[in-house]
């Protein structure tokens, strides 16, 4: 069988023929490789430098493609690109079996739209609010953001099939009449108790180390992924931080923000890394911090977690999912403030009840138990698909 995957993915190309794509790896494609021959993955062409793909994962093999549509990155290419894409996503759809498409995504709610019309079989992906998101971004944003709320609402309640990252949030704000299931995207490997003791004699140690060092993982060129506000509250706090970034993107206005405020010695921006190396990098940090306005269910969260860090974040979209109602904070203009209130909450004996907590709840993110219902949804659907639909 042949598959596409249509989402609004960009494709960074470094000019020597090698692509990249950020936040998906090869584990992301392989969940979908054991169903399908072949796997279109549309996605926006960019040019990248050499220096930029570090932490990236070469995108494609024998069975996966790449297929092209063009860039829609402002509101002039959106109106001039639009029928192309279309005619894109149209020869798309009658090119392969069936369409995998994940929310939000301008591509994926028109393909969805194409997919009905030629009664092409499609399941959706819900991996994050396209209300949030938008309203989040920019000006622009703002202006899309109701738009692309009510269309994706109608694209899922109408859809047949609906995976959705979160087990509550994305349910309730986009309700299916099909069958639906909660199926994290993370897919952790078999997590390993002695991760949880190597933890706890890390926290034990802390009383002898003067600095506590917090992290958050997450592309530091996202307004919206909140870094800004860690910083700030490093600036009222009376403690010795050292405020740990892993992310990829252009972290001028972070720094430029640091250095305004004072505490650019305190604040370490180690880039992109690779996936691998995260797990090392969080077992030397003492909290992890998830302060974005806009989030599904975040992988990076989930990841901390399995190493036993006591945890905090915005009370946004699956977060509060995930975390102990005392460690979160709201997006309100006291943020700040209640960021510094729970830092000042971790003593030792906290620590160590949350880090327990946090290793406990997100066993069931291991890949034997999200790849299972993940395969139960995916058989329903491709069982549906009539024979003489293959092509």
């Amino acid at each position: 069988m042949i598959a596409a995957f249509v989402n609004d993915l960009k494709i960074m190309d470094d000019g020597d023929g090698n692509l990249y794509v950020r936040g998906y790896d090869r584990s992301f494609w392989d969940r979908y490789l054991i169903y399908f021959d072949k796997l279109y993955v549309v996605g926006r062409r960019f040019k990248i430098s050499r220096a930029e793909i570090d932490g990236m994962d070469i995108f494609g093999n024998e069975k996966i493609e790449l297929y092209e549509v063009p860039s829609i990155h402002t509101i002039t290419t959106l109106l001039k690109n639009s029928k192309k894409i279309e005619i894109v996503l149209r020869e798309l759809v009658c090119k392969v079996d069936c369409i995998i498409t994940r929310q939000p995504g301008t591509n994926s709610n028109k393909v969805i739209e194409i997919c009905r019309k030629y009664k092409k079989p499609y399941i959706v992906e819900v991996a994050g609010c396209p209300l949030d998101a938008l309203w989040n971004h920019s000006l622009r944003g703002k202006l899309l953001a109701p738009y692309s709320y009510l269309k994706t609402r109608k694209n899922v309640k109408e859809a047949k099939y609906v995976i959705y990252v979160t087990d509550k949030f994305l349910q309730k704000r986009y309700p299916t009449d099909g069958k639906g299931i909660g199926c994290s995207d993370v897919a952790l490997s078999s997590i390993q108790k002695y991760v949880l003791e190597k933890r706890m004699r890390h926290i034990s140690q802390y009383k002898n180390r003067n600095q506590l060092h917090i992290a958050t993982v997450g592309a530091v060129g996202i307004k919206y992924k909140g870094h800004q506000y860690m910083i700030r509250a490093l600036a009222k706090s009376n403690k010795n931080i050292i405020y740990h970034i892993v992310g990829s993107g252009d972290s001028k206005n972070l720094k430029e923000l640091s250095k305004k405020l004072l505490v650019s010695e305190q604040v370490i921006f180690h880039g992109s890394m690779k996936h691998n190396d995260i797990f090392d990098f969080l077992d030397d940090m003492d909290l992890y911090i998830q302060p974005s306005d806009t989030e599904g269910l975040p992988r990076a969260l989930i990841e901390a977690m399995s190493r036993g860090l006591p945890c905090f974040g915005t009370a946004v979209g699956g977060i509060p999912e995930l975390l102990d109602k005392e460690f979160l904070f709201s997006k309100g203009r006291h943020r700040v403030d209640e960021i510094i209130q729970i830092i000042d909450k971790f003593s030792i004996s906290i620590m160590k009840e949350q880090a327990e907590k946090n290793f406990n709840k997100v066993l069931k993110y291991q890949e034997t138990i999200t790849g299972k219902k993940r395969k139960e949804i995916f058989d329903e659907f491709l069982d549906s698909i009539p024979l003489k639909q293959i092509l």
